[in-house]
């Protein structure tokens, strides 16, 4: 499996299909002098053939090899009927006049002849020019006469390279390797593809001397990232569901999902891609994550850092550290979890072992002391063109089991589906992988950019189709805001930001933590009311319609007063209530609660209660929707304040169950849990600290005992409240009512 971010699918994947970029000519183009291609990664341009006339397009047909990789469906006529029908061709350039030193002069090239002693490089006739933004391979269709020098060459030097360095395959069913001699010439004619290696920013020319060379493009395979001044890159891909899975009643009785395709497809999540001044991924956003992306002085990804809202406040959560071998193939992944206050407080990692062509066949995960935890093999296959065909993880004390597999279709070259499936033991011949987990479908633009790509998963009765839509934007390090300062003192909780003016801007996007705002016809803005504490600050600008680099993130504090924490928080009453919902019956606790709010608080715009029930169980916490307004407070009852059972499944919250296989059933051990309460305020610049806590035994207090067991805080001289058992405040006592009377930190049930 190969290790790898890509930016088209997920931000950390374990498997993928190798990053390729094509560069292909259209039949019925003109390519003139100096005419200019480009991929996300490339440029090509040609070289200076003839003043009056273009390059002279034409279509060959090909092979099972050159087809599968460069071969495009063009209309063709018929010779026998006349009529134009679909064919796959290689659509390929070939100039009139030979590669010279010299300038051209009208319709013919001047000077002498290429040779690798002087390296002089042409400057006029049939050559082709390739310039890459990162370091990697490229693959081209060329036609090399018999006895013609074949040469690669860097503009940097005039070098040429050596035949070692380049690789050649013959087209055929199946590609034939051949060799070129010292002279740099083939015996025969020798139509196929060149291979060789190149680095990030030189430019080289691709020619034959004394011969025009037929040349089809090329495929670039990325092996690197470098700096680069332009590149077109993804900003955007949105997801959009295509059905809808309804919970419903069936005929029989019987509960299940009725699935539905919908007229309108739904926003499901979008990822957003910002890039910083080396034309280098440094934030991807969803709507609910931020990542952020360091990097080595080669062009690896050094970390990933995860950043998340934790109680209000904009963290790091997670950091993944990466390391490579001399190859930049990850050797190890290193993952560190912060709390909130920026310590480490686990850490684990993986490792990366026995690669093929960028792609590795054993995993091992290792905990914090190293130890090795889990351990993975996989079986790779690959085509030709050394793109990956399947692999299939291998599990058993011998990793010789097949677990789970994943498999690539190409159309063109390019990868058009991914198939996921479970292996399944003993199934039919041809049926073992038929356990399909999911299937991912891609559509290219003219450019082979993908356009979209279809996740398609089937469980359990539910089918899910989101089909993800890739926009890309061309960028420019020149046109990132300069000069951005934020300024956290203007109150409020609100940051104002500024920013120097880029040159046909015609907007401006602002990023503060996790959220986006667009700026139009000014270089200034004001944030919304922000939690207290630290943030983060960037801009990019808006040029042409495109969105272009984004600046360096910048800090500021805001910090509001009014946020404190509620006093005297107490837990009154508890009472059982059950409840019917899609046919199975749910019990609930209805708690009646108190509190007192602060003087000089700001204004609440809601309430979170936590219960803790102990070491097995972490805090959790459920809005208390719907209350009253927080300054006319005193008590609140809410039937769906508090989960307990549902009955015909396997887990409490306030009541101790097991399950009775005699029966069939859960029943209760008739107790409960001791658990600690207690409440926080939500205001509009994040949540308060928490009140103080109150040790409680809810089941107990709901049957009649006093489950009260502490109340951190101390009044034990306070006024007497008396409450009835539904929670509502009364004055006139009815007798052989029961009551609950609370004074200070003693809460107790009175008969009058």
């Amino acid at each position: 499996m190969k290790k790898f971010f890509t930016l088209i699918a997920v931000a950390l994947m374990a498997v993928g299909a190798q990053a390729q970029e094509k560069v292909l000519f259209t039949n019925g183009e003109t390519y003139a002098n100096g005419a200019t291609l480009t991929s996300a990664s490339t440029k090509l341009v040609l070289g200076n053939d003839r003043t009056t006339l273009p390059y002279d397009i034409k279509l060959s047909s090909a092979k099972a090899y050159c087809a599968g990789l460069f071969g495009q469906e063009v209309m063709v006529e018929n010779t026998e009927t006349g009529e134009m029908e679909p064919k796959t061709r290689i659509v390929y350039l070939v100039g009139n006049q030979n590669p010279k030193d010299g300038a051209l002069d009208g319709d013919k090239s001047t000077g002498n002849g290429y040779k690798p002693a002087s390296g002089n490089l042409p400057q006029s006739g049939t050559y082709y020019m390739i310039t890459p933004s990162a370091d990697g391979k490229i693959c081209a269709y060329v036609i090399v006469n018999g006895g013609k020098n074949f040469y690669v060459a860097k503009a940097s030097d005039g070098s040429c390279l050596d035949q070692k360095e380049m690789t050649f395959k013959a087209d055929g069913e199946a590609p034939e390797e051949v060799e070129i001699g010292e002279d740099y010439t083939f015996g025969d004619k020798m139509t196929g593809t060149v291979e060789f290696d190149v680095v990030a920013n030189e430019t080289y020319y691709v020619f034959c001397t004394g011969s025009k060379l037929s040349f089809g493009g090329y495929i670039f395979t990325a092996g690197g990232s470098t700096p680069v001044e332009s590149s077109k890159k993804l900003v955007d891909k949105t997801g959009y569901s295509l059905y809808q899975n309804n919970y419903v009643q069936k005929e029989d009785g019987s509960w299940g999902y009725e699935t539905v395709k919908l007229d309108e497809p739904q926003l499901s999540d979008y990822n957003r891609y910002y890039y910083n001044a080396s034309n280098q991924n440094s934030v991807e956003t969803t709507s609910y994550a931020h990542y952020r992306y360091n990097y080595n002085a080669d062009g690896t990804i050094a970390s990933r850092e995860s950043w998340n809202f934790s109680n209000g406040v904009f963290c790091k959560t997670q950091v993944n550290e990466y390391e490579y071998d001399a190859d930049k193939n990850m050797t190890k992944t290193t993952t560190k979890i912060y709390d909130v206050d920026g310590n480490v407080t686990s850490t684990s990692g993986s490792l990366y072992e026995d690669y093929e062509n960028g792609y590795y066949k054993v995993m091992k995960n290792f905990s914090a002391d190293g130890t090795v935890t889990y351990e993975s093999h996989y079986q790779l296959t690959f085509n030709d063109a050394k793109q990956i065909v399947s692999s299939i993880q291998l599990t058993g004390a011998e990793f010789d089991q097949p677990n789970q597999g994943t498999f690539y279709t190409y159309e063109n070259g390019l990868l058009a589906r991914e198939v996921m499936a479970y292996y399944t033991p003993g199934a039919e011949e041809g049926q073992e992988w038929s356990n399909v987990i999911q299937t991912i479908v891609y559509t290219y633009n003219s450019d082979n950019t993908i356009n979209t790509s279809t996740v398609i998963t089937d469980s359990r009765g539910i089918h899910n189709e989101v089909e993800w839509r890739y926009t890309y934007a061309t960028l420019d390090p020149a046109l990132i805001p300069q000069n951005l300062t934020a300024d956290g003192t203007i109150g409020g909780n609100e940051v104002y930001l500024k920013w120097d003016a880029v040159a046909d801007a015609t907007g401006y996007v602002v990023m503060y933590d996790n959220h986006t705002a667009e700026v139009e016809g000014k270089t200034e803005f004001i944030t919304p009311m922000l939690n207290d504490g630290l943030h983060y600050f960037a801009v990019q600008a808006v040029v042409g319609g495109e969105k272009k680099n984004l600046s360096d993130f910048v800090t500021a504090s805001v910090k509001d007063e009014g946020n404190v924490p509620m006093e005297n928080f107490q837990v009154l009453a508890a009472e059982k209530v059950e409840i019917e919902s899609y046919g199975y019956i749910s019990y609930y606790y209805n708690l009646t609660l108190s509190w007192d709010v602060p003087e000089g608080a700001s204004p609440i715009s809601d309430y979170k209660v936590y219960v803790d029930k102990g070491e097995s169980w972490k805090p959790s916490a459920n809005y208390t929707t719907g209350m009253p307004e927080a300054d006319k407070k005193e008590t609140y009852n809410d039937v769906n304040s508090w989960v307990t059972d549902r009955q015909n499944f396997y887990w409490t919250t306030f009541e101790d169950t097991e399950w009775d296989q005699d029966a069939g059933e859960t029943k209760s051990l008739g107790k409960g849990p001791d658990c600690k309460l207690w409440i926080c305020a939500i205001y509009a610049t994040g949540e308060s600290k928490p009140s103080n806590v109150v040790d409680v035994n809810i089941y107990n207090l709901a049957n009649g005992e006093s489950g009260i067991t502490t109340i951190n805080n101390d009044n034990r001289n306070g006024a007497v409240e008396i409450y009835n058992l539904s929670g509502q405040r009364v004055n006139n006592l009815i007798d052989g009512q029961v009551y609950i009377v609370k004074q200070g930190n003693s809460v107790k049930k009175m008969l009058k």
